[in-house]
């Protein structure tokens, strides 16, 4: 009789008392840790725009990479077809963490018509750099850019030219 009330009383019909000790841990879980989860770090807002010889670059992609990798995380953005590009280091558009980074670019052409299965997903996308391959290498590119705490950017300006 004892057993039965102890059951009743701190677990529903019907779930075992692993499961309802599980439910209970995740419960306290959730209230220690609240609705927003674990804060992420501080982020600065970083745009801006790629040009390859004078023109805004199509597609592609742009990425921050820390120049102290155990002091940050890498930002990246797309770049749209005017060139312009938005950093993501946490969530979408959040920008990158303080500190330096050395800079990639990748962009690729059309023009080789891509790889088959591609073209069977309707993809665009092509084996050929649009961009000369040194834009692709961190240790290579030539690019450094410094994100001050606090300091917005949205004057990004990656002028690629050939080597």
């Amino acid at each position: 009789m004892s057993r039965l009330l102890v059951k009743s009383r701190f677990v529903a019909p019907g779930i075992t008392r692993c499961t309802g000790i599980a439910l209970w841990l995740a419960g306290c879980l959730f209230s220690i840790t609240g609705c927003g989860g674990i804060d992420a770090p501080e982020t600065v807002p970083v745009s801006g725009t790629v040009t390859y010889k004078g023109t805004p670059l199509t597609n592609g992609k742009v990425r921050f990479n820390p120049v102290d990798s155990k002091d940050g995380r890498p930002a990246e953005g797309s770049i749209g077809s005017d060139g312009a590009f938005t950093l993501s280091t946490y969530k979408d558009g959040d920008g990158a963490r303080p500190g330096e980074y050395n800079v990639t670019v990748v962009s690729y052409t059309g023009e080789s018509g891509g790889l088959d299965k591609d073209k069977a997903l309707g993809l665009s996308i092509s084996d050929k750099s649009a961009i000369p391959e040194k834009y692709n290498d961190p240790a290579t590119s030539g690019l450094k850019e410094t994100v001050e705490s606090g300091k917005v950017r949205t004057d990004v300006k990656l002028e690629l030219k050939d080597e």
